[in-house]
């Protein structure tokens, strides 16, 4: 089909549609198509244009990152770098593309929807440490105001990292440009970053955790290993779980509370300090959980086994009883008496496997995450 571009004033800022339409997402303008369907006109109005800028430019790459099917925590630290990169792609595309009349215009549109994403992201991150904060019943000392601030100086230095193509190393380039950190929570761009990523994994693996909790609680080991899809979900919840944990236990050891304000540092590492010690707790009764389910499917396996042959050796012993044949009588009754015996072992080790499961399982329900 024939794409047809009117310039109502503002499309021109596309001077190669088909290269850079991409600039002004196709969903915020109008198309209409003929009535033989051979060709169609996308209207790029100052309306358009202004919700792109609104509504589009950012809003899809947060929105990406939460539906990313890779289960990868992204933190508000990632999302402010993508942030930083589309504010360079579509900076870039206006100094080139777009008429001086209107340049000015978009870059004060661009700035506005950058500067909108930031707080946005910002707010969401202050609303996650209070909650967390609240979740262990404290107090949050953070001075949200200097918060801000910081946040908004990080961001502003990663658009200018990469709208100026810096060949030094990201984190180098923004401690640079931010200088010395004179008031405030944080000292370092370092520990701002180390603190607010510890908060997006405490936050993302306790969501993990209440979902795989939940999907233990309401299937039961036998609904579990017979479904080969639940149990290969709930077996990478677990090694996922498991290597978040071991990433937040990481940053934890990291943190260095010097670079912290005296008061909240000190908040800070105790909130951490029991945050991190029940999900450790919880992680490895749900590691143990996995494993004793591999160990359950396994019995239950050999269980079926041992009673289908005791089946075929149950028919093999009728038929001898029918025969009148001591000899194979014989013989096959001490081989249905043995298998009786293995089963009667499976059975009690499968038993056993169960009532560990029930145990943790109580544990689980009960745990604070």
């Amino acid at each position: 089909m024939r794409i047809n571009y009117n310039d109502l004033g503002t499309n021109n800022i596309i001077t190669d549609p088909l290269k850079n339409i991409h600039l002004i997402n196709k969903k915020y303008a109008t198309e209409k198509v003929d009535e033989n369907n051979i060709s169609a006109t996308i209207d790029i109005s100052e309306d358009a244009v202004n919700k792109y800028f609104d509504e589009g430019v950012f809003d899809t790459i947060s929105n990406d990152m939460k539906t990313n099917k890779s289960n990868k925590i992204y933190t508000s630290n990632d999302i402010v770098k993508e942030y930083g990169k589309k504010y360079a792609e579509v900076y870039n595309k206006i100094m080139e593309n777009a008429p001086e009349d209107k340049r000015t215009a978009y870059l004060d549109k661009l700035d506005s929807a950058f500067q909108k994403a930031v707080d946005d992201e910002c707010n969401k991150m202050i609303h996650k440490i209070e909650k967390c904060f609240m979740d262990s019943d404290m107090e949050c000392s953070l001075d949200k105001e200097s918060f801000r601030d910081l946040f908004s100086k990080i961001a502003n230095a990663t658009k200018d990292y990469f709208v100026d193509g810096s060949k030094q190393q990201l984190d180098t380039y923004i401690s640079n440009k931010i200088g010395n950190i004179e008031s405030g929570d944080f000292k370092t761009y370092s520990t701002f970053t180390k603190v607010t990523d510890m908060f997006d994994y405490t936050s993302k693996i306790s969501d993990k955790m209440k979902s795989l909790r939940e999907m233990l609680i309401e299937n039961s080991p036998d609904d579990i290993i017979a479904s080969s899809d639940l149990m290969n979900t709930i077996l990478s919840y677990t090694n996922k779980i498991n290597k978040d944990i071991e990433k937040l236990n990481e940053l934890k050891d990291s943190i260095n509370t010097d670079e912290m304000s005296d008061k909240f540092g000190k908040d800070f590492m105790k909130l951490m300090d029991k945050k991190t010690s029940d999900m450790n707790d919880v992680n490895s009764k749900m590691q143990k959980y996995a494993e004793l389910l591999e160990k359950y499917k396994k019995i239950q396996k050999q269980i079926d086994k041992a009673n289908a042959k005791r089946e075929a050796l149950n028919q093999k012993l009728d038929k001898a009883n029918e025969t009148k044949n001591q000899g194979l009588v014989s013989m096959y009754l001490k081989r249905v008496e043995s298998y009786d015996v293995k089963i009667a072992k499976l059975e009690a080790e499968s038993a056993q496997i169960e009532s560990e499961m029930a145990t943790l399982l109580k544990d689980i329900k009960e745990s604070n995450i």
